[in-house]
């Protein structure tokens, strides 16, 4: 699979709390490499798509869509990042 360029604030990308603003053009490449707190490159090895039980919204019929992905890391050209394996 083609190599991916993860690249933004870890904290925003992965916080629940979070909020999206329409008004707000999308930042350039390089701006967006500027902002970001780590940049890691990564080569996507399996993806896994399954429905689950949803976390939110409890109830029969209601399920989410969880995606699993195993990445090999290339390359960190940004950022102090630790990495865990499952």
């Amino acid at each position: 699979m083609k190599n991916v360029l993860l690249a933004g604030s870890l904290l925003g990308l992965f916080s629940l709390n979070s909020t999206a603003n329409a008004e707000k053009a999308p930042l350039s490449a390089e701006a967006l490499q500027s902002e970001a707190q780590a940049i890691v490159v990564v080569t996507v090895e399996k993806i896994r798509i399954e429905s689950e039980p949803s976390t939110f919204e409890r109830g029969l019929g209601n399920s989410d869509w969880g995606i699993y992905l195993t990445l090999h890391v290339e390359t960190v050209e940004k950022g102090d990042v630790e990495f865990d394996t499952f």
